[in-house]
């Protein structure tokens, strides 16, 4: 199932990263949703995970910690992940 979180988690990406002198040139991301029936017996997205890829060819280039924070922030600032009741989990890339 797609994931509208993945629209709005890019934009948080590119602003912290922006304030952070990075330059994203490419963000994908991999996000599932599972869709399964929930206490009250109905259909609900029960979790989501979302696995994006930075690609960052600029001078300033983020290490693993940043990416590791970027990520993390971008999570904790995202209006959608802190409207839904469902687990949102990120998972960057390897």
């Amino acid at each position: 199932m797609a994931d509208p979180q993945t629209g709005d988690a890019v934009f948080d990406v590119l602003a912290l990263s922006s304030n952070k002198g990075f330059v994203v040139d490419s963000y994908e991301d991999d996000a599932v949703g599972r869709l399964e029936k929930n206490a009250g017996g109905k259909f609900a997205v029960t979790h989501i995970e979302l696995r994006p890829r930075i690609q960052s060819d600029g001078v300033n280039q983020p290490t693993q910690a940043d990416l590791g924070w970027l990520h993390d922030k971008a999570h904790r600032e995202c209006f959608i992940a802190n409207s839904v009741t469902t687990e949102v989990r990120v998972i960057p890339a390897q």
